[in-house]
């Protein structure tokens, strides 16, 4: 039972590291064409729709889903969210001087670190609850949700806060906009795998255990008789 939810994790890992972060770096390197506003926008929304179709095709595959319903839902929500995210995350960014002389008790690559951290959680654990829903396991949406989110946020955490001790700071003039761009794809990417996989284990859940859990404390359970 196990070996089957490691290798439905293991599917979930690949699949949602190649299909979305692949899509956000094709997005983000589009968006450094300077297309104008709306040309940048519309090839930013459509890389993010083909990326999250891509993520639900491949799930829908790895699961012998219905890979019209997955790739719909897949598109749709990750286009959606990861958009508004990213104009809250710029105009967050628009103020980070701003930012750190108000907050100057703080570290300056703190002011990087937390609004990714809370995006990663929200992106994360809301894409997974729809692709739960989407994959008729609505039963694990939530928990889905939530342990997904969590495990790519603390991915996220403590894959900047490594590359952070090897000196590799965003925010510092000697990193650059390279070093804060290494950091935040870093991060996405173990985020991406590690919480794709947490939405893999999740759903390959069909509470067997309980049901055995539940079956042999019947059959332990002193003068109790079945009925037929």
């Amino acid at each position: 039972m196990n070996s089957v939810r490691l290798c439905q994790a293991a599917a979930f890992s690949v699949v949602t590291t190649v299909a979305l972060l692949g899509g956000l770096f094709v997005a983000i390197w589009f968006a450094r064409l300077e297309l104008g506003i709306a040309r940048g926008s519309l090839t930013f929304i459509a890389s993010l729709v083909v990326s999250g179709g891509l993520w639900g095709y491949g799930l829908a595959k790895a699961t012998n889903q219905d890979y019209r319903r997955l790739t719909a839902v897949g598109a749709a929500v990750w286009g959606i969210i990861v958009f508004v995210f990213a104009v809250l995350l710029e105009f967050v960014n628009a103020f980070t001087g701003a930012l750190v002389e108000v907050f100057s008790f703080l570290p300056p690559h703190l002011i990087f670190t937390i609004p990714f951290v809370v995006s990663t959680f929200v992106i994360s654990s809301t894409a997974s609850f729809a692709m739960a829903k989407a994959m008729g396991r609505a039963h694990l949406a939530r928990r889905a949700g939530i342990q997904s989110g969590a495990v790519a946020a603390v991915a996220f955490l403590i894959t900047d806060l490594v590359l952070l001790s090897q000196g590799l700071e965003p925010g510092v003039r000697v990193a650059g906009r390279s070093g804060m761009l290494t950091v935040a794809f870093s991060g996405l990417a173990a985020a991406a795998f590690l919480g794709g996989g947490a939405l893999g284990w999740v759903l390959s859940d069909d509470g067997s255990a309980e049901r055995m859990d539940s079956g042999e404390a019947t059959e332990s359970a002193p003068g109790q008789s079945i009925q037929r």
